[in-house]
C-alpha cells in the first residue's frame, strides 16, 4: 500500500460518453439487477438521464417531478 493519493473522476457518462465533473446534482448512479440478482452500477449527467425519460401519453406525468 503506498501515500500516494489517487483523484477519483465520475464518468463516462454512459449515455454521453462524456467525463462527468462532481457538480450538484452529478454524477447520478444508475443500478441495474437483474431477476437472478446480477447487478451493474452506471454513472450518468443529470440532464442525459431526464433527456431520456419518456413521459407516456396514457401515464402523463409518471415520471414527473424529478427533483434533480
Amino acid at each position: 500500500m503506498t501515500d500516494e493519493q489517487k483523484d477519483v473522476e465520475w464518468g463516462p457518462c454512459c449515455f454521453c460518453g462524456e467525463a462527468i465533473a462532481p457538480m450538484f446534482p452529478d454524477p447520478l448512479s444508475l443500478t441495474v439487477a437483474t431477476s437472478d440478482g446480477k447487478w451493474q452500477i452506471w454513472f450518468t449527467h443529470a440532464q442525459c438521464f431526464k433527456a431520456r425519460l419518456v413521459d407516456p401519453p396514457d401515464a402523463f406525468g409518471f415520471f414527473e417531478p424529478a427533483h434533480f
